[in-house]
């Protein structure tokens, strides 16, 4: 799942835990290094796929404790939608300057128009992103934080890991 260096059937659930969150770590070092702001990156930069990376935020979200976290892991990990496949060179977005001449200005619309199909996909990306660690955040809500020392079987006889009441 996260190309781990062992064989995954005999990773534990730590183990698998862990290597997302250095994952997730070494993403936070790649926003800070670039200091990606609104600029708009190829995927290629970043220290896995970017399906990794999602799944790991995944991963660390649904099983984050504290809600407050959870809520700054996934404005962090929207960030992905930043990285885009086949960019090519760093797209930085800046103000177009009122002063420039008119056939400045006018070269400056025709690259943006050129790169409306980018910025499109960063804001489906982000919707995307938004809902998938909105999912994993209520999976991290559902569990019992003070879990018990039995397990609660239900009146059919089944168990619900998340469910204890």
């Amino acid at each position: 799942m996260f190309g781990v260096a062992w064989d995954k059937d005999d990773a534990s659930d730590a183990d698998v835990l862990l290597q997302a969150a250095e994952l997730v770590e070494e993403f936070l070092v790649l926003l800070r290094t670039e200091n990606v702001a609104n600029d708009i990156l190829d995927a290629d930069e970043l220290p896995a796929s970017k399906m990794t990376l999602i799944n790991a935020f995944r991963l660390v979200i649904a099983t984050e404790h504290r809600a407050e976290d959870r809520q700054r892991l996934a404005r962090v990990g929207r960030q992905l939608s930043r990285f885009q496949e086949n960019v090519g060179p760093r797209i930085s977005l800046m103000p177009a300057d009122r002063t420039a001449p008119k056939a400045a200005r006018r070269a400056d619309r025709e690259t943006a128009r050129r790169f409306d199909s980018v910025f499109e996909a960063v804001a489906q990306d982000a919707r995307r992103l938004d809902l998938l660690f909105t999912l994993s955040a209520r999976i991290a809500e559902r569990r019992d934080p003070t879990p018990r020392m039995t397990p609660v079987f239900e009146a059919d006889g089944t168990y619900s890991w998340f469910g204890h009441h």
